[in-house]
């Protein structure tokens, strides 16, 4: 339960988290679905999509999270994002549609590529460091935060699949996420983000970075360790996730309805997000009983495991249970993420080393393998496609056994302080 003034926080941090994830559910959870019933795009073609997504991130990424750091607790750059989703609906529902038809395919594909990458993939962690620190300096659990950009999702995902898919209002994930934009723009302005400024040492100013300083952590072996490991974790997460939907719909009778699948997977994904909701504010308490460096590493191995039994057991039943286990398996991996970092790294540059040892990383597998995955499951089907994916987990959860670095012990978190203004206000 939230103390007053930790609670000056908890709810707008909770409102900038629901209001951001439910944009992003809205407009790319059911993307491979809306693309290829809209657009009747084939899967190639479709992980080229994801793939320039992730290029448009990866350009933005490094960026994003040196001027996070140097703006410390200052909210401009999520105004700068807020924004961008605000322009979801005339860009992606008709610029983007009108390129794909009767313009190119990779005119269409360099825009949203751009687009998805400022409003969403690469603003995405910036969100989720932004709040982690404002949320830390004011006592608050991350988990406890987080747990509401599940429930966003979860809403995103119903819309997507219920609405659009059926035909009832094919744009509506795109005005979703402009309705979201426009709320987020309202919260923000409403944050007193002075009074979230947090010094190590009471009574003075917290420093902040400098972007040269930022990307100076590039320079350390142990952030290397820890980018290469979710290069495979993460990423994996993505590359499952970009056409699982499509795998999944293939078990129902799409003949008699087409959306059948896309309806069915639309409860599914959120059923798991309900799952993820339960989860996020216990997942805290196990990670700090085991240790954020063993929690990565079995967030590791049950993804691994997971993707590799959707590709030997060809059963609905059985593929609905395994992506449940993701209600688990991600809210482990986030936490302890953050957690890993809290201990490892100097706090200034959370934002930095989560967007590229996070982000960033996820990004570059999606860029090297999304049109390798996408011409697997063209040329071999699903399941020979997802045991690879499997195997490739696994690999890397091997890495990280071996190679993460470990947290020190005794680090302390700085404590609040009410009324020093943002260094970069």
């Amino acid at each position: 339960m939230t103390t007053r003034s930790t609670s000056k926080y908890y709810f707008p941090l909770s409102a900038i988290i629901f209001l951001f994830y439910f944009a992003w559910a809205s407009t790319l959870s059911m993307a491979s679905q809306w693309l290829w019933q809209i657009l009747q795009l084939d899967s190639t073609t479709k992980g080229l999509f994801f793939t320039a997504n992730a290029i448009g991130a990866m350009l933005f990424q490094p960026i994003y999270g040196a001027i996070q750091d140097r703006l410390g607790v200052s909210k401009k750059l999520l105004l700068w994002i807020g924004l961008v989703l605000a322009l979801c609906w005339p860009v992606m529902g008709y610029v983007f549609v009108f390129l794909m038809k009767d313009v190119s395919s990779i005119v269409a594909l360099i825009v949203s590529g751009l687009f998805i990458a400022l409003g969403i993939l690469a603003a995405a962690g910036v969100v989720d460091s932004y709040c982690e620190r404002v949320g830390r300096n004011a006592g608050l659990e991350y988990g406890t935060v987080r747990v509401w950009g599940a429930v966003g999702w979860c809403l995103g995902v119903l819309i997507a699949g219920r609405f659009a898919l059926e035909g009832i209002l094919v744009n509506l994930p795109y005005i979703a996420c402009t309705v979201a934009g426009i709320l987020l723009l309202v919260v923000l302005f409403r944050l007193d983000d002075r009074g979230a400024q947090v010094a190590a040492v009471p009574g003075q100013a917290q420093q902040v970075a400098s972007m040269s300083e930022s990307l100076g952590v590039l320079k350390e072996f142990k952030f290397w360790t820890f980018a290469i490991f979710l290069f495979g974790i993460a990423g994996l997460y993505f590359l499952f996730d970009q056409q699982f939907q499509d795998y999944y719909a293939t078990f129902f009778n799409v003949a008699s309805d087409p959306a059948a699948g896309g309806k069915a997977y639309s409860y599914l994904y959120a059923s798991e997000t309900a799952i993820e909701v339960i989860c996020l504010p216990l997942v805290p308490l196990i990670v700090n009983l085991i240790g954020a460096r063993k929690s990565l590493v079995l967030a590791a191995f049950l993804m691994g495991m997971r993707v590799l039994l959707t590709g030997l057991v060809a059963d609905k039943v059985a593929l609905t249970i395994f992506f449940l286990v993701r209600g688990f398996e991600i809210p482990l991996l986030l936490v302890a993420v953050f957690k890993f970092m809290e201990g490892v790294y100097d706090p200034r540059f959370s934002s930095t080393i989560y967007l590229i040892a996070f982000q960033f990383a996820q990004q570059f597998c999606s860029i090297c393998f999304a049109g390798l995955v996408g011409h697997l499951i063209d040329t071999h089907g699903f399941q020979y496609a997802y045991i690879c994916l499997g195997v490739f987990g696994l690999v890397f959860m091997l890495w990280g056994l071996i190679m993460l670095p470990r947290p020190k012990k005794g680090r302390v978190n700085p404590q609040p302080m009410e009324s020093i203004t943002p260094a970069a206000q």
